[in-house]
């Protein structure tokens, strides 16, 4: 019986699941126990030649090691362009913010833009509570 080759690399989906579980586990086999958490903290896609990554701050720094820059060459057999958003990794659906309430016509589209921002939604999500009064300062 001859010796079967090894299989070729296979090109890796955009699943998120898929990219950060073997990134995690090759790190975690070699060693890099900081950096697999910080992986296991992230929200990691791979879309053409770039590796997305959505990690809090405080992880952020994790991702310019060297070592993390060898594994996603090793994981994925190729050299990838890392791009690091912060905030918070999503396991799944993300949750929609409860509409605001009906406020006074004038009040209608400074709401609107105010509660369209994403800072403020960021906020609302990390620190709850809801939108009382809103104020133009333009005026």
């Amino acid at each position: 019986m001859a010796a079967e080759p090894a299989p070729a690399p296979q090109a890796v989906s955009a699943v998120t699941g898929d990219a950060r579980e073997r990134l995690h586990k090759h790190l975690t086999e070699t060693g890099h126990a900081h950096l697999a958490d910080a992986v296991e903290n992230a929200g990691i896609a791979v879309a053409g030649s770039d590796l997305q990554i959505t990690a809090p701050k405080s992880y952020s720094l994790y991702f310019n090691d060297r070592n993390f820059t060898d594994a996603v060459k090793e994981v994925f057999g190729r050299p990838l362009r890392i791009k690091i958003t912060a905030g918070e990794a999503t396991s799944g659906p993300v949750a929609a913010a409860p509409l605001p309430k009906p406020a006074a016509e004038g009040e209608d589209e400074v709401t609107g833009r105010a509660l369209a921002n994403p800072e403020v939604q960021r906020f609302r999500e990390v620190f709850g509570g809801e939108v009382r009064k809103v104020r133009n300062l333009k005026e």
